[in-house]
Protein backbone atom coordinates (compact mmCIF):
# COMPACT_ATOMS: atom_id res chain seq x y z
CA UNK A 1 0.00 0.00 0.00
CA UNK A 2 2.82 2.41 0.90
CA UNK A 3 4.62 1.76 -2.40
CA UNK A 4 1.46 2.53 -4.35
CA UNK A 5 0.99 5.78 -2.46
CA UNK A 6 4.59 6.83 -3.14
CA UNK A 7 4.30 5.88 -6.84
CA UNK A 8 1.04 7.83 -7.18
CA UNK A 9 2.58 10.84 -5.41
CA UNK A 10 5.63 10.88 -7.69
CA UNK A 11 3.50 10.56 -10.84
CA UNK A 12 1.11 13.24 -9.58
CA UNK A 13 3.99 15.63 -8.75
CA UNK A 14 5.62 15.08 -12.15
CA UNK A 15 2.33 15.68 -13.91
CA UNK A 16 1.48 18.76 -11.88
CA UNK A 17 4.86 20.49 -11.80
CA UNK A 18 6.48 19.39 -15.07
CA UNK A 19 4.02 18.17 -17.69
CA UNK A 20 1.13 20.56 -16.96
CA UNK A 21 3.28 23.75 -17.23
CA UNK A 22 4.93 22.35 -20.36
CA UNK A 23 1.60 21.70 -22.09
CA UNK A 24 0.06 24.97 -20.90
CA UNK A 25 3.01 26.96 -22.22
CA UNK A 26 2.83 24.94 -25.45
CA UNK A 27 -0.58 26.49 -26.13
CA UNK A 28 1.18 29.83 -26.60
CA UNK A 29 3.58 28.50 -29.27
CA UNK A 30 1.08 29.61 -31.92
CA UNK A 31 1.20 33.22 -30.69
CA UNK A 32 4.73 33.54 -29.27
CA UNK A 33 7.70 32.59 -31.43
CA UNK A 34 10.46 33.27 -28.87
CA UNK A 35 11.67 30.16 -27.06
CA UNK A 36 12.99 32.34 -24.23
CA UNK A 37 9.56 33.88 -23.61
CA UNK A 38 7.96 30.41 -23.74
CA UNK A 39 10.51 29.12 -21.18
CA UNK A 40 9.82 32.14 -18.96
CA UNK A 41 6.08 31.57 -19.29
CA UNK A 42 6.49 27.90 -18.39
CA UNK A 43 8.50 28.88 -15.31
CA UNK A 44 5.91 31.42 -14.22
CA UNK A 45 3.16 28.82 -14.65
CA UNK A 46 5.21 26.39 -12.56
CA UNK A 47 5.71 29.06 -9.88
CA UNK A 48 1.99 29.90 -9.83
CA UNK A 49 1.10 26.20 -9.50
CA UNK A 50 3.59 25.82 -6.62
CA UNK A 51 2.28 28.85 -4.72
CA UNK A 52 -1.32 27.79 -5.42
CA UNK A 53 -0.53 24.26 -4.24
CA UNK A 54 0.97 25.56 -0.96
CA UNK A 55 -2.01 27.91 -0.46
CA UNK A 56 -4.51 25.13 -1.20
CA UNK A 57 -2.98 22.53 1.11
CA UNK A 58 -2.68 25.13 3.87
CA UNK A 59 -6.49 25.21 4.01
CA UNK A 60 -6.61 21.70 5.45
CA UNK A 61 -6.51 21.68 9.27
CA UNK A 62 -3.74 19.07 9.51
CA UNK A 63 -1.37 20.93 7.19
CA UNK A 64 -2.22 24.25 8.83
CA UNK A 65 -1.12 22.69 12.11
CA UNK A 66 2.10 21.41 10.49
CA UNK A 67 2.84 24.94 9.24
CA UNK A 68 2.25 26.27 12.76
CA UNK A 69 4.71 23.72 14.17
CA UNK A 70 7.15 24.68 11.43
CA UNK A 71 6.97 28.35 12.46
CA UNK A 72 7.36 27.41 16.14
CA UNK A 73 10.42 25.35 15.25
CA UNK A 74 11.94 28.38 13.53
CA UNK A 75 11.23 30.52 16.61
CA UNK A 76 12.98 27.96 18.85
CA UNK A 77 15.99 27.68 16.56
CA UNK A 78 16.29 31.47 16.32
CA UNK A 79 16.09 31.72 20.13
CA UNK A 80 18.93 29.20 20.55
CA UNK A 81 21.05 30.71 17.75
CA UNK A 82 20.82 34.16 19.34
CA UNK A 83 22.16 32.77 22.62
CA UNK A 84 18.95 33.18 24.59
CA UNK A 85 17.66 30.66 27.08
CA UNK A 86 15.02 28.38 25.57
CA UNK A 87 11.83 29.35 27.37
CA UNK A 88 8.37 30.49 26.27
CA UNK A 89 9.03 34.19 26.84
CA UNK A 90 12.24 34.22 24.73
CA UNK A 91 10.72 32.03 22.01
CA UNK A 92 7.76 34.43 21.64
CA UNK A 93 10.24 37.29 21.04
CA UNK A 94 12.07 35.33 18.31
CA UNK A 95 11.33 35.58 14.61
CA UNK A 96 9.31 33.03 12.66
CA UNK A 97 11.60 33.56 9.66
CA UNK A 98 14.75 31.47 9.40
CA UNK A 99 17.57 31.98 6.93
CA UNK A 100 18.11 28.24 6.32
CA UNK A 101 14.46 27.25 5.91
CA UNK A 102 13.98 24.32 3.53
CA UNK A 103 10.68 25.72 2.24
CA UNK A 104 12.35 29.01 1.33
CA UNK A 105 15.11 26.98 -0.29
CA UNK A 106 12.52 25.26 -2.51
CA UNK A 107 11.20 28.63 -3.63
CA UNK A 108 14.72 29.91 -4.35
CA UNK A 109 15.54 26.74 -6.33
CA UNK A 110 12.35 27.23 -8.32
CA UNK A 111 13.22 30.86 -9.13
CA UNK A 112 16.77 29.90 -10.11
CA UNK A 113 15.43 27.11 -12.33
CA UNK A 114 13.17 29.61 -14.12
CA UNK A 115 16.20 31.80 -14.87
CA UNK A 116 18.30 28.76 -15.83
CA UNK A 117 15.68 27.38 -18.23
CA UNK A 118 15.35 30.80 -19.87
CA UNK A 119 19.13 30.90 -20.27
CA UNK A 120 19.24 27.26 -21.35
CA UNK A 121 17.48 28.25 -24.56
CA UNK A 122 20.47 30.46 -25.36
CA UNK A 123 22.89 27.80 -24.11
CA UNK A 124 21.29 25.25 -26.49
CA UNK A 125 21.58 27.73 -29.38
CA UNK A 126 25.23 28.37 -28.51
CA UNK A 127 25.99 24.64 -28.16
CA UNK A 128 24.34 23.83 -31.48
CA UNK A 129 26.36 26.62 -33.10
CA UNK A 130 29.54 25.22 -31.53
CA UNK A 131 28.76 21.67 -32.61
CA UNK A 132 27.99 22.86 -36.15
CA UNK A 133 31.24 24.82 -36.18
CA UNK A 134 33.31 21.88 -34.95
CA UNK A 135 31.56 19.42 -37.27
CA UNK A 136 32.36 21.73 -40.16
CA UNK A 137 35.98 22.02 -39.02
CA UNK A 138 36.28 18.23 -38.82
CA UNK A 139 34.63 17.58 -42.15
CA UNK A 140 36.62 15.50 -44.66
CA UNK A 141 37.05 18.51 -46.93
CA UNK A 142 38.54 20.52 -44.11
CA UNK A 143 40.82 17.69 -43.00
CA UNK A 144 41.94 17.05 -46.59
CA UNK A 145 42.71 20.72 -47.18
CA UNK A 146 44.58 20.77 -43.87
CA UNK A 147 46.70 17.79 -44.90
CA UNK A 148 47.46 19.41 -48.29
CA UNK A 149 48.40 22.64 -46.52
CA UNK A 150 50.70 20.76 -44.12
CA UNK A 151 52.30 18.91 -47.03
CA UNK A 152 52.88 22.21 -48.81
CA UNK A 153 54.50 23.57 -45.67
CA UNK A 154 56.80 20.53 -45.39
CA UNK A 155 57.81 20.25 -49.07
CA UNK A 156 57.98 24.00 -49.59
CA UNK A 157 55.58 24.16 -52.55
Amino acid sequence: MMGGTVAFSVVFALGLFFFLPYFLSGIFHKVISSDTVIALLEGLIRLAIFIGYIALISLTPDIKRVFMYHGAEHKCINCIEHGMELNVENVRKSSRQHKRCGTSFLLIVMLISIVFFCLSVWIRVFCSWCSDFFLFRLSPEYLMSLSVWREDMITGW
